[in-house]
């Protein structure tokens, strides 16, 4: 039996929703959230963060690994913040080689805090290779710091993202 032309492979393609109708729907999803702002231990959220990405992590011999020079406390939606945390993780484990190290390297300034995650080897230092997948999870995790006040940056394997120490109303 072969498909009706309504039903040949051009039909479904026009009833799917393009890559830009998924980002835009996930932005707007995003900026329409409501925020839950509280004082946020950032290595609790980080602690968290990596207990979730515990199964994408284990299987490739990845490990999180952290540098935080001193205790933060961020005023941020917590929820928000481990998001965006998970999916730059998971981000980074995708970019990665099996048994590479992720890291997130936190520097703090006055007024913000710079997560930088990235993956790191031999190999990632030598060749950064291509992002893997949509994008959607650095779309989504720039729009939830953008709502904080914050802002996202990829460069190569790295993703930094700077956070407000303290709310800004957006």
């Amino acid at each position: 039996m072969q498909p009706r032309p309504s039903e040949g492979p051009s039909r479904i393609r026009d009833d799917l929703p393009s890559l830009d109708d998924l980002v835009e729907t996930a932005r707007r999803s995003v900026a329409a959230a409501r925020l839950e702002w509280s004082s946020v231990d950032l290595a609790h959220a980080i602690a968290e963060a990596r207990e979730a990405c515990l199964d994408l992590l284990e299987p490739r011999s990845q490990v999180l690994r952290v540098a935080l020079p001193e205790a933060v406390t961020l005023h941020a939606d917590e929820r928000r913040l481990q998001q965006v945390l998970v999916n730059l993780i998971a981000q980074a484990s995708k970019d990665g080689a099996p048994g590479t190290s992720i890291w997130i390297e936190v520097s703090l300034a006055e007024d913000t805090v710079a997560l930088r995650v990235h993956p790191s080897s031999a190999l990632s230092q030598a060749a950064p290779h291509p992002r893997h997948g949509l994008g959607l999870s650095l779309d989504i995790a720039k729009a939830v710091a953008a709502l904080h006040g914050g802002s996202l940056e990829a460069k190569g394997d790295a993703v930094t993202v700077r956070w407000p120490r303290s709310r800004t109303d957006r």
